[in-house]
């Protein structure tokens, strides 16, 4: 009796794409003398195995997508056939999630995570578990998803660590994947030692060093809206590098997260905003992504130009030889609007709705939406000073001068935002140098023969207080909750009361000698001293005074202080 010809029943096929390790084996019966498949092979090819009574069928590379097709399995033995038929379908590879590994994400600060994704996902998703943060899927939708948002600071949260779990799925399979998100607060105490060129973070509970970045001192800063070279942010520290002229981003744990060159360098100034990094060039102002580092945009500018400012994460500036005042956009970098001056003006304030430029007699406030003239005055007197805080405007103008510099006394004027209408005048003996806060208006003279600082009653401008300082004082640091003045001659420390003037307290430390960089955060005094070849970083009560720890060294030179400042997040 005849063998009969016999061929296993196989299901349908489902091969992922590209691929070059696929094998199916079939069973074959009844010893045939030929056998072999053909059909649709483009990318494969068999084997014949008769000594196990096999068939195979390999892939070489598949590199097409196809749905339905069939392979023809045939054997053969004399006059006998059979023949069975296979059907297989490529589909495209199912995704594999790349895990990135555990995550920190801080309060207030700005989150970015690209998650890489293999074999070109038509689903791509996760959760959102906390406001303020989102996933987003790629710009290219196919190669990976991107965890992006911001932490509010004050999110009210009952847990600090959550699951960022990630979804993909395509007709090839699915892929999941949990990934471990830690929320933190930035703090912390940031010097740089100018000696070794290293950046170090300290405390703040503790004098403790937590550790070093070996990070080049940066070069000048231009004066302007910010006067330090490093600035901490809910997310990270900030610094220009000045061995390369780059911008660095430095996270709260010291490792380098991005560095950003521009075809131009020697960079004078940074403004980092919630929404960016501003870096301004002579001539060239660039706009940062805070997480990548990467160029959002750049736009050139004049030379020519009195001062610039970004206000609400738009830039203002003021060409003073074609008299334009303009506005970018601070989404993109493009014109928003433009304002013809009178010529001589300058860029001297930005608040919520208006843009003031002046000459010395004159003021203009613009329209910040509109780039409008909302109103123009003309006051009486030698030079105008511009100060402006939240909707306070306040205008200092010399009444008399001393071979062209302006000499008091001094009218201080409140003016109404709205319309440019005076409020109300008052005459005072000091008004060149000033500062102006919720609490009031305190203007302050340091010369060698005298030197007093005041405060001025915002309600009515009468003198609320006015203070004799001690000879070599320096020019008074005003912060939230006090002003303190340094003295170089008793290396003293005083902390004026801002209500009423008086001295709520004053300290002497021998031979230390404080800087000017000196910060008030919360209830803490973080200030900079000298003491004899080196530098401490000293913090204080604001309360008294008393020294809560130092951080000594006898060969640093600190040259900048920063504490996280969190008005730069969210």
């Amino acid at each position: 009796m005849a063998t009969i010809l016999s061929i296993e029943a196989i299901d349908e096929q489902t091969i992922p794409i590209l691929t070059e390790d696929y094998v199916l084996e079939i069973d074959i019966g009844g010893a045939p003398t030929r056998a072999y498949v053909d059909g649709d092979m483009e990318g494969f090819y068999h084997e014949w195995d008769p000594k196990n009574s096999k068939i195979r069928i390999k892939a070489i590379k598949v590199t097409r997508l196809i749905s339905g097709a069939i392979w023809n399995v045939r054997l053969v033995k004399g006059t006998q056939t059979f023949n069975s038929q296979i059907t297989y379908n490529v589909v495209p590879s199912a995704p594999v999630i790349s895990d990135p590994g555990p995550q920190k994400l801080y309060r207030g600060g700005s989150f970015g995570l690209d998650i890489a994704i293999a074999n070109r996902p038509t689903l791509a998703r996760g959760n959102s578990l906390l406001t303020g943060l989102k996933y987003q899927a790629r710009a290219d939708g196919v190669d990976g998803i991107n965890l992006a948002g911001q932490l509010p600071a004050a999110a009210n949260l009952t847990e600090t660590t959550f699951n960022a779990n990630i979804y993909t799925e395509n007709d090839g399979g699915q892929d999941n994947l949990s990934v471990p998100v830690t929320i933190e607060t930035h703090t912390g105490v940031y010097v740089f030692d100018g000696v070794k060129d290293d950046l170090l973070k300290i405390g703040p509970d503790a004098a403790t060093r937590h550790w070093t970045y070996d990070a080049p001192y940066p070069g000048h800063v231009r004066t302007g809206q910010r006067y330090d070279p490093i600035v901490a942010s809910p997310d990270g520290i900030y610094l220009f590098s000045d061995r390369n002229d780059d911008l660095l981003k430095v996270s709260p744990d010291g490792a380098l997260l991005w560095t950003f060159e521009a075809e131009t360098r020697s960079y004078e100034e940074m403004v980092v905003t919630e929404s960016g990094v501003y870096v301004y060039w002579p001539g060239s102002i660039y706009k940062v992504h805070l997480v990548t580092g990467e160029l959002i945009w750049e736009r050139d500018i004049s030379y020519n130009f009195s001062n610039y400012r970004v206000y609400a994460g738009d830039v203002y500036f003021l060409n003073t030889r074609t008299n334009i005042l303009t506005k970018l956009n601070g989404a993109d970098g493009t014109v928003a609007w433009t304002y013809s001056a009178p010529s001589g003006y300058s860029l001297r304030g930005v608040t919520d709705d208006g843009v003031y430029i002046r000459t010395s007699r004159t003021i203009i406030k613009v329209d910040i939406e509109t780039g409008m003239l909302a109103w123009m005055q003309t006051f009486s007197g030698r030079s105008i000073n511009i100060s402006t805080h939240n909707n306070l405007l306040i205008l200092s103008i010399a009444t008399r001068s001393n071979q062209g510099f302006p000499i008091g006394p001094y009218n201080i004027l409140r003016i109404n935002p709205s319309n440019g209408a005076t409020l109300w005048t008052q005459q005072h003996e000091i008004g060149q140098s000033r500062f102006l806060d919720s609490d009031g208006f305190f203007p302050y003279e340091i010369f060698t023969t005298r030197r007093r600082v005041m405060k001025v009653n915002l309600s009515d401008g009468t003198q609320d207080w006015l203070v004799t300082l001690p000879d070599q004082s320096r020019a008074p640091i005003v912060q939230p909750k006090g002003i303190y003045i340094l003295n170089n001659h008793t290396n003293g420390l005083i902390k004026l009361n801002k209500s009423d003037g008086s001295t709520d307290w004053s300290l002497t430390v021998n031979k230390l000698r404080f800087s000017r960089i000196l910060f008030e955060d919360g209830s803490d005094i973080y200030a900079i001293a000298s003491f004899g070849s080196g530098s401490d970083l000293v913090k204080l009560k604001v309360s008294d005074g008393s020294e809560q720890w130092r951080y000594a060294s006898r060969t640093a030179d600190y040259k900048s202080l920063a504490i996280p400042d969190f008005s730069l997040g969210v």
